[in-house]
């Protein structure tokens, strides 16, 4: 799932110029201080567009996703491997996400809804 950037139009002509001016200068003299001066500015222009929410927004997302997987299958699935390559991404990663927004650990996570559900069943009996 990409991103669309959208420059404003003084951005987008400077952009473009850049470019331009990038594409002469390694057509021609090619000379690497400019080019890397060219691209730098380019690179600053396009780095002022970027929020920087979005990664944050899409791991809570996938927080939500994992809940709703492990909801669904704490009985039959207690790996963190299983829910990781449900939300194609390793096992490592989705830890450090969990880490970060929860401060915990999907393993823990699991273990939780497990140990909830064993306290419903001891108060109220087997609800299947």
């Amino acid at each position: 799932m990409g991103t669309s950037l959208f420059l404003n139009p003084e951005n987008e002509t400077t952009c473009s110029t850049l470019i331009s001016l990038i594409e002469q200068e390694y057509k021609g003299a090619s000379r690497t201080e400019l080019l890397k001066a060219y691209l730098k500015a380019f690179c600053i222009i396009i780095g002022e567009q970027i929020t920087p929410q979005e990664p944050l927004q899409n791991d809570r997302q996938r927080i939500q996703e994992l809940v709703g997987l492990i909801e669904k299958y704490y009985i039959t699935h207690k790996e963190t491997k299983f829910y990781a390559e449900k939300l194609k991404i390793s096992t490592h990663h989705l830890n450090d996400i969990v880490r970060l927004l929860r401060g915990t650990t999907v393993k823990k996570m699991i273990n939780q809804r497990v140990v909830l559900e064993a306290k419903r069943e001891l108060s109220f009996g087997p609800l299947l």
